[in-house]
């Protein structure tokens, strides 16, 4: 991943995000209704959402999200990098933001993560620090009460809240 090109880095408003990568481990049996629920805000937001799931199954059925691409086992070679022919054709889609709604780390959307190419990065807080220039602390989230049903939504909503707040200009 330290071969990849230099991207350039660039805070962005919600207003002005138009096209979003969203990064999820899917659930066993594909059917991630959390996701759904969180594309279907961003696309009435306006925005143009790609979904891309890593499932830890050897061989992904057709996933149930509109407009996604499902990683599986059968996808990846020894350290858990996805096919280069995925990552190469990954690259040549540009994105306003990369959207990771991982809880635990996954190696092969960290790839991903790496490869694509976007303006903005967001995502939990993680020891991969490099990969994101937006991060927000998950175990804040987790001591707070929420009536949300996942940390996933939970952590868009975080994330989308000061997306929208802070000036980028």
């Amino acid at each position: 991943m330290k071969k990849l090109p230099e991207r350039q880095k660039k805070f962005m408003n919600y207003n002005d995000i138009r096209s979003i990568l969203l990064l999820y481990e899917s659930d066993m049996n594909e059917r991630n209704a959390i996701i759904t629920k969180i594309i279907n805000e961003l696309e009435k937001d306006g925005k143009e959402v790609i979904a891309c799931g890593y499932v830890k199954k050897k061989k992904a059925t057709t996933p149930f999200v509109t407009k996604s691409c499902m990683i599986d086992k059968s996808m990846l070679n020894f350290f858990y990098e996805p096919d280069k022919i995925f990552l190469a054709k990954l690259s040549e889609n540009t994105y306003d933001l990369v959207l990771d709604l991982t809880l635990e780390p996954q190696i092969p959307l960290m790839y991903v993560l790496g490869y694509a190419a976007a303006s903005l990065k967001a995502g939990r807080k993680t020891e991969a620090h490099h990969l994101l220039d937006f991060m927000i602390d998950c175990e804040a989230l987790q001591d707070e009460e929420s009536l949300q049903p996942t940390q996933e939504y939970s952590l868009f909503k975080e994330i989308l809240f000061y997306l929208k707040n802070i000036n980028s200009r």
